[in-house]
């Protein structure tokens, strides 16, 4: 895989912007068969139907590609979560504990249909660091917390959100590594812990 820096070039047609968007699709696809290390600028280009010189057109290496792949990525996961968080119409405190952690989720069943963001997420340099982090997962939860219990302290509130994302992540991360056969039965789990632990709280 390239190695060096360097940022994309924002397409100004929509020619350009549907070849950017085939050249992403090709590195998700890749990133999937082959993990990062196996994305090369051949391969991409081959994958897109376009030529070398029109990858470097508009990325100035394999990086590049992949930071974009992953930035788009986390722009989805990014509005899933603004739409939740958004809509008032949802009841929280009338919600059942399957139905409140089924919207928690919402992120995770994203990351679940795009194994490429996981090999993404491990390999370094690729994504900017906070977005390694838990720490988006962690506010998504703590909102959801405070929207479900509203009078809980906030002290308290902050801990129990952490417990909750080192149980997602812990479970994630063994479960959904290279996108396991095992992932199903895990995620199951994982769901049945969560609604435990809030009907616990409720």
């Amino acid at each position: 895989m390239d190695t060096d820096a360097g940022d994309a070039r924002v397409p100004t047609q929509e020619r350009g912007t549907r070849r950017v968007e085939a050249i992403l699709d090709a590195a998700a696809e890749l990133v999937t068969e082959l993990g990062v290390e196996g994305v090369t600028a051949q391969a991409l280009a081959d994958r897109a139907a376009t030529s070398k010189g029109s990858l470097y057109h508009f990325f100035p290496d394999v990086s590049a590609v992949l930071r974009a792949l992953g930035e788009r990525h986390l722009g989805e996961i990014e509005a899933i979560v603004l739409r939740i968080e958004q809509d008032e119409q949802i009841p929280w405190r009338q919600l059942s504990a399957d139905d409140v952690v089924a919207l928690m989720l919402a992120p995770l069943d994203y990351l679940e249909r795009n194994c490429d963001l996981l090999a993404l997420v491990r390999a370094p340099n690729i994504l900017p660091r906070p977005s390694r982090s838990m720490q988006p997962m962690l506010s998504f939860v703590e909102f959801i917390l405070e929207a479900r219990f509203p009078l809980m302290p906030e002290a308290r509130r902050a801990a129990r959100a952490a417990t909750i994302v080192a149980v997602i992540d812990g479970v994630v991360g063994t479960a959904t590594r290279g996108c396991s056969a095992g992932a199903p039965d895990m995620r199951r789990d994982l769901e049945e812990l969560l609604v435990l632990y809030l009907a616990g709280i409720d």
